[in-house]
């Protein structure tokens, strides 16, 4: 029996999440440092000595200020409108059409708890397994992604979903398993 029980995807107005609230001024610091170091090498270009260390140093610093102050607004909503999310009779499936196509699943018998963490918008993020505590506390995973990456084996999460409790009772429900 395949029964699809719960579909759903992120909400999209929750553009920041708890963790912004440490990486906003922890980027805004870590800009004033490498603009102050980049900018100046920028100047200097002309210096054929001075490449090496541009292309090095000051470029790579320079695209990490850009991702950390603007990439990560544009990142995060491109990768939620592109994810999907899935509770069937058998298991919970986190679907991410990023790069590719991406399924992290997990049988429903599989799961031995459930974390949930609120957003600052009111809507709230799912675990189904033992998530690390850095990413409870945060509200986030690695890239902000619903499905892993970059060797991330974590449990399946549903980020900023609005309906959590309902899912999160359907999902513990061991009589739709039968």
């Amino acid at each position: 029996m395949n029964g699809l029980f719960w579909n759903g995807r992120p909400d999209l107005a929750a553009v920041l999440c708890r963790r912004d609230l440490i990486l906003v001024p922890l980027s805004v610091l870590w800009s004033a440092m490498a603009l102050s170091f980049a900018i100046p090498m920028f100047l200097h270009g002309e210096d054929p000595d001075a490449l090496p260390l541009i292309i090095f140093f000051a470029f790579p610093f320079t695209v990490i200020v850009i991702y950390a102050l603007i990439g990560q607004l544009i990142f995060r909503p491109w990768t939620k409108s592109r994810t999907y999310y899935v509770v069937t009779d058998e298991r919970v499936m986190a679907i991410t059409k990023r790069f590719g196509r991406s399924v992290h699943a997990s049988f429903l018998d599989e799961i031995t708890a459930i974390k949930s963490a609120g957003s600052l918008h009111g809507s709230s993020t799912l675990w189904f397994g033992e998530p690390a505590w850095w990413v409870v506390l945060l509200g986030a995973g690695l890239l902000d992604s619903p499905a892993p990456s970059l060797g991330d084996d974590g449990p399946v999460a549903f980020y900023d979903i609005r309906e959590a409790a309902r899912v999160r009772d359907l999902v513990m429900n061991r009589d739709l398993r039968t």
